[in-house]
């Protein structure tokens, strides 16, 4: 893919986890795992490592602002590795 059609990817793509980001129900299981997502080495205001956008921190900032919950720089290590592990 290139020019036009490669970006529609990247914004429908982005689109989806901001979806399932925001529809999913508590305990549900998610569409999306956050073992190296696309867009990981993106960073906050520039392109990294053939990443254009990193489409996590994009869903995580839209669920923070659309439904008050907390930043996603407020979510502790040890939730991280209990989601993980499935250990809480």
């Amino acid at each position: 893919m290139h020019g036009n059609a490669s970006s529609a990817a990247v914004f429908l793509h982005i689109a989806m986890c901001v979806d399932r980001v925001l529809t999913a129900d508590v305990g549900e299981w998610n569409a999306f795992a956050l073992i190296r997502p696309p867009g990981h080495h993106a960073g906050v205001a520039e392109p990294s490592g053939f990443c254009i956008f990193n489409n996590v921190a994009v869903a995580a900032q839209i669920k923070g602002v659309r439904l008050g919950s907390r930043s996603i720089t407020e979510i502790t290590q040890d939730e991280c590795v209990d989601a993980y592990v499935k250990d809480g």
